[in-house]
């Protein structure tokens, strides 16, 4: 089993997943309660998005060990591609709980939260990994937008402004911000990041 599980990995690393797939089914039925082979597996499912067979492999995987904090992280991810958002922040709600300072889960929380419309939670996420991570581009612009969505228009700016200088040649953080001037009546600072988005758009 122990060879079988190294080959499977090795597999995965060279991202031959239909194969390794194939030896951790047989390393399943010899052991039917091996943690690590469900994690695998279901990871493997996940990334070819054949979510049908993850998500009950991978449901097993939390089953077994639920203290590991990974098994969960796969299966929101996993239910987080199918648009199951309720289910996946039920499972990145876990990972925090156990393990605080894991910044990606706080991320996929906060964007769990962000499709379900509960912006004010999606924000306090954001937070977290802005502090965990303070150069985590995508943390910045999506609490800058989740602010603007509810209507905090002045708070908005800051973490649109740290996105425009982690990310200097993305043109998003210049289109919320254009937004948010918009609605700030700050018709030259607008015009200005309209400008600057169409710039850096037509690269």
């Amino acid at each position: 089993v122990v060879n079988l599980l190294h080959r499977a990995e090795l597999l995965s690393e060279d991202m031959h997943y239909q194969e390794a797939g194939a030896i951790l089914e047989q390393v399943i039925k010899q052991e039917p309660n091996l943690p690590i082979a469900y994690l695998q597996l279901g990871t493997a499912y996940t990334i070819l998005k054949d979510y049908q067979r993850a998500l009950p492999i991978l449901r097993k995987a939390v089953e077994l060990r639920p203290e590991l904090g990974t098994p969960q992280f796969e299966l929101g991810s996993a239910l987080f591609e199918t648009g199951n958002f309720s289910g996946a922040a039920e499972q990145f709600q876990a990972v925090t709980a156990l393990f605080p300072d894991w910044a990606d889960a706080h991320f996929y929380l906060g964007t769990s939260y962000a499709r379900l419309n509960q912006m004010h939670k999606a924000i306090e996420e954001y937070n977290i990994v802005t502090q965990l991570r303070p150069k985590h581009y995508a943390a910045h612009l999506l609490l800058g937008r989740a602010l603007s969505l509810t209507g905090q228009f002045e708070p908005a700016i800051t973490p649109l402004r740290r996105a425009s200088e982690l990310e200097p040649h993305s043109a998003e953080p210049h289109h919320f911000l254009y937004d948010v001037y918009t609605h700030l009546n700050r018709k030259s600072d607008a015009e200005k990041e309209k400008l600057e988005a169409q710039r850096l758009s037509s690269r």
